[in-house]
């Protein structure tokens, strides 16, 4: 775990605790052309982690974007891994008009949905016009609590 200083001196007394984990790289994406949102696990299950958690930002980049092609990355968490519950809110959408570039989500900070375990779902759809690609990245980083 890399502990990373907010301040652009590195000089500041608050430090966090930074987890930087790509969940999803360069992986071609394609619709359905129909308008359907499709659902997808994206990454990992991170276990055991929850507790620990004080926030969590998505990363994202797309490139290739075609057609209407529209995504949103999902939070889920569970206490035995088996049934899941969604988090409160989406993490992260991107319209058709920036799929093609880099997004950084809110610093997302309801801690109630930071259960023990967590896993993230990548929702693809199109503009209803036909199939939409892309190819996409996504990473997650977890801050800590001191």
């Amino acid at each position: 775990m890399d502990k990373q200083s907010n301040s652009p001196s590195g000089r500041s007394s608050y430090v966090r605790n930074v987890l930087f984990a790509e969940i999803m790289k360069d992986k071609d994406q394609v619709t359905q052309g129909t308008g359907t949102a499709t659902t997808q696990l994206a990454g990992p299950v991170f276990r055991d982690i929850g507790q620990y958690l004080g926030d969590i930002v998505v990363h994202g980049k797309g490139r290739h974007n075609t057609n209407g092609f529209t995504y949103d990355v999902k939070g889920q968490y569970s206490y035995d891994g088996e049934s899941w519950e969604d988090f409160a809110s989406t993490l992260m959408s991107v319209s058709a008009a920036i799929a093609g570039k880099t997004k950084v989500s809110s610093v997302y900070t309801t801690r109630t949905d930071f259960g023990r375990h967590i896993r993230f779902l990548l929702v693809i759809n199109d503009s209803n016009t036909g199939v939409a690609t892309a190819q996409l990245s996504l990473a997650v980083a977890f801050h800590f609590l001191s």
